[in-house]
């Protein structure tokens, strides 16, 4: 894991410091810490360009958000993965020069390699315009003069069948997930983290189960009856 130069890992914590000033750490995940010291590299500098703009954005801007719990964990860690890919398409585009024409040609571009993913990378650089627009870094947000691609759709589904099949072959855990994923409509992520922390009890006997959906953070819950009190 090779580090830019003027940061260091001390123990498992990555750090730096300028001169006549106190050490800043950037935590112990490598890439965030790659990220967030590019950021506070860049400040105060000059080169206001595309890839300076996603440093400072999934660097600082983003685990500030995530901190005063405006912006979830998770969509943090997508914007972070996917900063490489739009700095390395736009990211030597000033700021200043940043024009809708570029972004589309990035779409169709990135389109061809991960024509499902190139609607999240262009969400994340949207979200990082839009902040520098309210931070007064640029004057408007050409991203949102760029049409998406459609959102694809899935191939298929699991049919009743191979669901059926699997459920017969599966030991008593794989089984009871496969079973709250149907009834909860949860993703495996949502289902996993379940515990008897989710599962509340009633005095009168009833049981319900309560959990807080990942990617969107809405809670839900569920009836405990029939096969699922099983």
């Amino acid at each position: 894991k090779p580090l830019p130069p003027g940061l260091y890992l001390d123990w498992r914590q990555y750090r730096a410091r300028r001169p006549g000033q106190p050490w800043t750490y950037f935590g112990t995940d490598y890439v965030g810490a790659v990220a967030a010291y590019a950021a506070w590299r860049c400040q105060g500098g000059s080169a206001r360009d595309v890839a300076w703009l996603m440093d400072l954005f999934v660097g600082q801007v983003c685990p500030d958000r995530v901190k005063a719990k405006t912006m979830s964990a998770r969509t943090a860690r997508d914007y972070l993965r996917d900063s490489p890919i739009i700095k390395k398409g736009l990211g030597h585009i000033p700021l200043a020069a940043l024009e809708p024409k570029h972004i589309a040609k990035f779409r169709d571009t990135r389109g061809q390699a991960a024509p499902a993913h190139v609607r999240n990378e262009m969400a994340c650089l949207s979200s990082a315009l839009s902040w520098a627009v309210e931070a007064g870094v640029v004057p408007t947000n050409v991203a949102k003069e760029v049409r998406r691609p459609r959102k694809s759709v899935r191939e298929r589904l699991v049919t009743d069948a191979e669901y059926i099949a699997v459920h017969a072959a599966a030991g008593a855990s794989v089984r009871l997930a496969m079973v709250l994923c149907v009834r909860t409509l949860g993703l495996p992520a949502d289902v996993l983290r379940m515990g008897r922390r989710n599962l509340v009890r009633y005095d009168n006997g009833r049981q319900t189960m309560r959990f807080r959906r990942g990617k969107t953070g809405v809670a839900g819950g569920i009836e405990i009856v029939g096969e699922r009190a099983d």
